[in-house]
Formats: structure tokens, C-alpha cells, sequence
């Protein structure tokens, strides 16, 4: 769903944050990411107001969690502010809150 801004946004979002901007820092991970689809995947269903950094956490814990590419993630449902990403097993899921911090 897009608001009329165009950006992507969650009909259940309740945070009213302006689109999170990339930094340099973001720059540099996403260049070392290969391929690139494992983080595209996740940041195209991923409301704009959550950053990058939060997006490659999701991303980092699904690979934990077995979800390695993004061919192998069976749904990726954003409800409110928390994500749950499922594998094609029932074994492999992530799930965390997109409004804490990104450990560093």
C-alpha cells in the first residue's frame, strides 16, 4: 500500500515517521551484499519510514533462522510495527519488532 506520497506504507503502521533516509554507513553494506536480491526483497515490503539498518536486521535474522534467499521465504507480513518473516518450513521463522533498535 502507498500513501499519497507514493511511499510504501502498512495499513496497520502506527508510526507517522517521515521516510527513513540512508546513510554512508548503509551505502557501504548494501555494496557488500551479493547478491542484492536478499535485501531488496524485504526493503520492497518494507513500509519507507523503516530504515535500511532495520530492514537488513530482518534480513540477518532470517538467514539465522535458515531463510537464506529470498526464494525461500514463504510470507513476509508486517503487522502493526513487528515483522514475521516465514521459510517454506515450518521450522524456519524470524519475527521482530521494527520500532527497536538495530543492535550494533
Amino acid at each position: 500500500m502507498h500513501d499519497a506520497g507514493g511511499r510504501r506504507r502498512s495499513p496497520h503502521c502506527l508510526s507517522s515517521q517521515p521516510p527513513a533516509q540512508r546513510t554512508r554507513e548503509d551505502e557501504r553494506v548494501l555494496e557488500r551484499l551479493s547478491p542484492q536480491a536478499t535485501f531488496a526483497y524485504p526493503r520492497e515490503r518494507t513500509p519507507d519510514h523503516f530504515s535500511d539498518a532495520m530492514v537488513l536486521e530482518t534480513r540477518r535474522r532470517a538467514h539465522e533462522a535458515g531463510i537464506d534467499t529470498p526464494d525461500r521465504i514463504g510470507s513476509y507480513v508486517i503487522v502493526g510495527d513487528k515483522v514475521s518473516i516465514m521459510g517454506e518450513r515450518i521450522e524456519q521463522r524470524a519475527m521482530m519488532g521494527l520500532i527497536q533498535p538495530v543492535p550494533p
